[in-house]
């Protein structure tokens, strides 16, 4: 999920948003730029989140969805959280010029987001040749024919069937992934060096599941996401412990949540954090 979203100013002359409300305006432009958007259009959102970053009811949110739905523009799965909106890749595609870098995006976002949106997906850019070559590189056979034929004689258990056979990340591997990157980023810009980050994801998955287990996983990538964050807003602060890799991260795991906790400074961080932590990790993405 890259920082940067691109919002096109022909958006403001499409005739559907021109009689949106100021209220679904906001919502729709929301959908488009958050931080969870992947390239594909398909990512996992509550109207909970919504309604939270948005500052609007739930009802209303419900109802524009909706709308949204008959006017073609998305497709929503109420039950799971799960939204595709169908014209992300158009626009978002000519940003990566790396085309591996697009199938890894692309990949990743297919492993972790399991959805029959998909189909619907690829049928719609069935003519790109970036996503005719993404699928014949990277989607099993037996899968593409389903995505690509959508036999009508296959039914959804052979679907779920192959599905969990996939071999991809669990969502605590990419969590992990995500937080070794953060950690690069934060710790690139306070030592002013490049990074090396090997076994890094490794190395957070152990505090996770080894070091913190006790508190069980949910409550661990909290804290986890709250003591990265303190690299961020304290590093080089007296009694502040060095941190300078994953491994060290891992080492004075402990140091770093007894400054936290004995800092008056670093204790109003702490519940600014804790909040923005439990959102992040409902994402399921960060």
């Amino acid at each position: 999920m890259s920082k940067y979203k691109p919002l096109y100013s022909n958006l403001w002359n499409d005739p559907d948003f021109e009689n949106f409300t100021v209220e679904q305006k906001l919502i729709f432009i929301f959908l488009i730029t958050n931080s969870g958007v992947e390239k594909s259009g398909i990512y996992k959102i509550t109207v909970k989140q919504i309604s939270f970053y948005t500052d609007t009811q739930k009802e209303v949110i419900n109802e524009f969805i909706n709308k949204l739905i008959n006017l073609g523009k998305i497709k929503y799965d109420f039950e799971n959280g799960i939204i595709f909106i169908k014209n992300v890749f158009k626009f978002q595609k000519g940003m990566i010029k790396n085309k591996k870098i697009m199938f890894i995006c692309l990949l990743k976002n297919y492993q972790m987001v399991k959805t029959e949106f998909w189909q619907e997906f690829f049928s719609l850019y069935s003519n790109d040749e970036i996503i005719n070559e993404f699928i014949n590189e990277n989607i099993d056979k037996e899968i593409k024919d389903l995505i690509i034929n959508k036999k009508p004689n296959e039914t959804k258990n052979k679907k779920i069937a192959i599905a969990d056979n996939l071999e991809c990340k669990s969502q605590l591997d990419y969590f992990c992934d995500e937080m070794a990157i953060s950690l690069k980023e934060i710790l690139g810009r306070k030592l002013n060096r490049n990074i090396a980050t090997s076994n890094w994801n490794k190395e957070i998955k152990l505090i996770v599941n080894n070091d913190l287990k006790i508190r069980g996983e949910q409550q661990a990538r909290q804290d986890l996401i709250r003591c990265i964050q303190a690299i961020e807003n304290h590093y080089g602060k007296e009694y502040f412990p060095v941190i300078q890799s994953a491994k060290s991260l891992r080492e004075k795991f402990i140091k770093i949540e007894n400054y936290l906790a004995k800092t008056p400074e670093a204790k109003k961080d702490n519940l600014k954090d804790e909040f923005l932590a439990m959102t992040r990790n409902n994402q399921g993405g960060f």
